[in-house]
């Protein structure tokens, strides 16, 4: 007996027949899903790009009927951050936040809600600060003594939502404001910047009085006057003990 391939080819008369079309429509909408992630964005300005969240039906297709209310909150972010223009109405089952914008500098991550629907996280994007505008005064003795170095003062550079430039390092300068004792200052700069902060640490006022202020200036960034600062004078001759001026001669 011989082994052999057999083919055995079967054919049919009845010919095939092709449905009509019919579409298949999504079901409800059951989670949300980021469909344009934010990677950037600067403090008071425009989060970048604009942030897409689509609703998805419990088998991830678009639910193209869902039209209600979405909204991005703050999920992890520096203190005080927070958006505006982060709340819009699904259209087609795409949520579109055109104009959103943020307040303060830093890492961010956002949530996406909406009623009765599993939420979603975007990834984390860094939001920078904007230009520089202006000077504020962080760190000020209120006290000192004349002729002697007081402890540091310092100067942050800011944009106009106050968070800290940590690009900027152009040169800060002191000058006295208040001049109660006719005073003189030294050590007062310039300073150039460095993280946006410009360190004082040489300061001297000359003569002693209460009420003295100092001024901080920078081109562009106007200026920042200072709390008030006391100056108490030197002590005078350094005297370290004490002596008998004229010594007992007897006793009554």
């Amino acid at each position: 007996t011989r082994l052999r391939t057999v083919t055995v080819v079967h054919t049919c008369s009845i010919p095939f027949s092709t449905s009509n079309a019919f579409v298949v429509s999504p079901a409800a909408a059951a989670a949300l899903v980021i469909r344009t992630q934010p990677t950037g964005g600067t403090a008071g300005g425009l989060v970048t790009p604009t942030v897409q969240v689509e609703a998805r039906d419990a088998f991830g297709n678009l639910a193209t009927g869902y039209t209600s209310q979405v909204v991005l909150g703050v999920a992890t972010g520096p203190v005080g951050g927070s958006l505006s223009n982060n709340s819009t109405s699904a259209a087609g089952g795409i949520a579109t936040f055109t104009g959103m914008t943020v307040s303060t500098a830093g890492a961010y991550t956002l949530d996406a809600s909406a009623t009765g629907l599993t939420g979603a996280t975007t990834n984390s994007f860094t939001v920078a600060s904007a230009s520089a505008t202006q000077l504020v005064l962080t760190a000020v003795p209120t006290t000192g003594i004349a002729g002697q170095t007081l402890a540091a003062i310092t100067v942050e550079a800011r944009d106009a939502g106050g968070n800290l430039v940590t690009t900027f390092t152009g040169p800060v300068t002191l000058a006295l404001g208040a001049n109660p004792g006719g005073a003189t200052i030294t050590g007062a700069g310039p300073v150039n910047a460095a993280g946006g902060i410009a360190t004082f640490s040489a300061v001297q006022i000359s003569t002693a009085g209460n009420g003295y202020t100092v001024v901080a200036s920078s081109a562009g960034l106007g200026s920042a006057t200072s709390g008030s600062i006391d100056i108490a004078a030197a002590a005078v001759g350094g005297a370290t003990q004490l002596g008998f001026f004229v010594q007992p001669s007897e006793v009554g």
